[in-house]
């Protein structure tokens, strides 16, 4: 599946190279918020949620203090990209707002999300975030 052979070791060591060289800014606009990971443009449309669920609010909290969330994550799909050049297709098990379907589905060239997520209403609020762009497929299972 690896265009690429590379060791577990090689990859630990280029992983941990790519958490210090990510480069990332979040920007929000009126009808999105767009994270752009290393001249990466990952754009979200707003949602104004009428449940608890606020993921306006959520995507916020993420980027305030100019922290990204979950980092070494994020390294490991930019590693990937650059490895893998074949169709992806990513499981996001516990998806919520779907945060890193979003990044693989911008990451990779051909990529289909598959989001699982027991509350029952991801499946509206990540139809709300996603642009036409997205190949998701939301499952809401308990």
């Amino acid at each position: 599946m690896l265009n690429n052979k590379i060791s577990v070791n090689d990859f630990a060591e280029n992983l941990e190279k790519e958490i210090k060289k990510l480069n990332f800014s979040f920007i929000e606009n009126h009808n999105e918020f767009i994270l752009e990971i290393n001249n990466i443009n990952i754009k979200f449309n707003k949602s104004k949620s009428e449940y608890t669920e606020k993921p306006v609010k959520f995507l916020k909290e993420f980027f305030k203090n100019s922290k990204i969330y979950e980092p070494g994550m994020i390294a490991t799909l930019y590693l990937l990209r650059n490895l893998i050049k074949k169709k992806v297709i990513f499981y996001d098990i516990g998806a919520e707002y779907g945060y890193f379907s979003f990044i693989a589905s911008s990451f990779f060239k051909e990529c289909s999300c598959i989001l699982i997520d027991g509350n029952p209403l991801t499946k509206e609020i990540v139809g709300a975030l996603k642009n036409s762009n997205n190949n998701f497929k939301i499952f809401n299972v308990l």
